[in-house]
């Protein structure tokens, strides 16, 4: 269990390394719209699926501590050494040494000695002495706190996944023909070649998106009443949301954040890909709806009539909510012109080398092995 234990810690490590570098490349992405902060953001979260899953693989492994581990093995052998020469002779020397960070004085640790203990600490734990078999170090006792948030979070995930196909199949749909061939003609402007279903629910209070391969665009039971400029600026907007593929991005981005439920930054990193993937379906209806002070009145007025409908618990993650609306009219009418560089393949493709590279890299960042074989193949 320590060593499965010190699996999960070492990939909460690397985690956090492909998050840094994940971070700064949509924060630059970002200078350029929200669509192109929206892919790198999405890319980013992608790549540490990857990266969670190469944890557990022997490869890649460019570089292991254990590699340049002198200073940290003299550390815990000067460390451990009084302690195993002033052992009683009466059956407690195969007792477990005391943690090195419990006998020395932390005052006097400088941060390259952390990293030093730190070191000696995860050796320690991965250390093959049959006598500590039954015995859990801190890396057994974290890993098992990571794999019980990750397997609540986990849960809600695949019932979040249930309740949408539950609110999918209770969908009515729209006979409204004029409505029908309006969402045909803005699709075929959005490059949308995908068949579309238009429903209706009386359930939801905000439109969505459902589904990637087969996309359903639900509609309030209201839609009936709309005027002809809200139902463009509605479906303009989450016929953007399909053409860039929101809806398969924001389920890879809630699998990251199930998976590091513990990690601040793929909740923050996630909280962004949802704003930028609003933004830039907003930026892009706009320019189908007369502009974006047009777009922003219309918006205003939805918002004012619009119910904030419960949703069931484990969907809430997968729908949007009349929060939602208010804070794409707050962003918009903060932003006098919200700049928007088109995603063309080769940019995208440019963000999922750089996003791939990284987190191939840190892949390779190993922790250290004890086992000198596992050394020598190191």
């Amino acid at each position: 269990m320590n060593e499965i234990g010190m699996a999960l810690v070492w990939c909460a490590v690397q985690a956090t390394l492909n998050l840094l570098a994940g971070v700064a490349i949509y924060l630059v992405a970002r200078r350029f719209g929200p669509a192109l902060g929206a892919t790198a953001a999405a890319t980013t979260l992608l790549t540490l699926c990857c990266v969670t899953l190469a944890a557990f693989s022997p490869w890649p492994r460019w570089w292991s501590l254990a590699a340049s581990d002198d200073d940290a093995v003299g550390l815990a052998a000067g460390a451990t050494g009084a302690t195993t020469a002033t052992a009683p002779v009466d059956g407690t020397m195969n007792a477990a040494p005391a943690s090195p960070l419990k006998r020395l004085p932390a005052a006097a640790l400088s941060f390259d000695e952390y990293w030093q203990i730190f070191r000696a600490e995860l050796r320690a734990a991965t250390a093959r002495d049959p006598s500590a078999d039954a015995r859990w170090r801190w890396p057994a006792i974290v890993g098992a706190l990571f794999v019980a948030c990750a397997s609540l979070a986990a849960g809600r995930f695949v019932i979040g996944l249930f309740a949408l196909k539950r609110y999918r199949g209770r969908l009515s749909p729209i006979a409204d023909a004029h409505l029908v061939e309006l969402c045909q003609s803005l699709a075929r402007q959005t490059g949308c070649r995908r068949p579309i279903e238009l429903k209706q629910s009386s359930t939801l209070s905000t439109p969505a998106t459902m589904g990637w391969r087969r996309p359903v665009i639900v509609l309030p039971s209201d839609c009936q009443s709309w005027t002809d400029a809200e139902r463009r600026v509605v479906l303009s907007h989450e016929l953007a949301h399909i053409a860039r593929g929101d809806y398969l991005a924001w389920l890879l981005a809630q699998l990251a954040a199930a998976l590091h439920v513990y990690h601040p930054l793929v909740h923050w990193l996630s909280g962004r890909l949802r704003l930028e993937q609003e933004l830039a379906a907003d930026a892009f209806a706009a320019e189908l709806s007369g502009g974006r002070e047009a777009y922003l009145f219309t918006l205003a007025q939805m918002a004012l009539r619009q119910d904030d409908r419960r949703v069931a618990w484990a969907a809430r993650p997968f729908l949007p909510s009349r929060g939602t609306l208010l804070r794409r009219i707050e962003m918009l009418s903060q932003t006098k012109r919200l700049r928007n560089v088109p995603v063309t393949r080769r940019r995208t493709v440019a963000l999922a080398a750089v996003a791939g590279l990284v987190a191939l890299l840190v892949a390779g960042i190993r922790a250290p092995v004890d086992d000198p074989a596992q050394q020598a193949q190191a």
